[in-house]
């Protein structure tokens, strides 16, 4: 539960920081935020239509989206999906993506010792830093294609969507 809490508050001051950069670059123009709405996306229970629609906080080469509703935030294009995949049926929390780098926030329904073994797979081709295995989490920092990665699935006690209890976090930076 702590290392969820240190994990979003890092998240969260990563945002600020980059908000922070693009607002305090040297120039003296003022850089606007915007907000832009992805397309609702419609579900339809038992003849009931709902609708959910997932905000994207943009600024230039920064996107910062959070999922929403049953949907999820989208992985961003250009996200080496082949090289670091997102574990298959996970529910996407956030995503934040700026010039080629990529953090993902993402929950899963599987064990956290599944999770961390299908990624164990994935990081065979990595050059490992470091790594932590823990009676709950799995950490590793290294490299992996053009990226250096920064890796983190671990058991939650707070999911954001009922039934999930894993949770995972993807850093590549080029």
């Amino acid at each position: 539960m702590m290392r969820l809490k240190k994990t979003l508050l890092f998240f969260l001051g990563l945002t600020l920081l980059l908000m922070m950069t693009a607002a305090c670059s040297g120039d003296k123009e003022t850089t606007t935020v915007a907000t832009t709405t992805k397309p609702a996306t419609q579900a339809t229970t038992a003849g009931t239509t709902t609708s959910t629609q997932t905000p994207a906080t943009t600024m230039p080469g920064v996107t910062v989206e959070s999922g929403t509703g049953q949907s999820g935030a989208d992985i961003p294009d250009g996200y080496p999906a082949d090289l670091f995949p997102i574990y298959k049926g996970s529910y996407i929390t956030g995503v934040i993506a700026t010039d080629g780098s990529y953090t993902i926030m993402a929950e899963s329904k599987d064990d956290w010792a599944n999770v961390a073994a299908f990624y164990k797979d994935v990081l065979k081709t990595a050059e490992v830093t470091s790594s932590m295995d823990t009676g709950s989490s799995f950490t590793s920092f290294g490299k992996i294609g053009a990226y250096t990665y920064n890796f983190d699935v671990s058991a939650t006690d707070e999911p954001q969507m009922e039934g999930y209890e894993t949770a995972i976090v993807i850093m590549l930076m080029p």
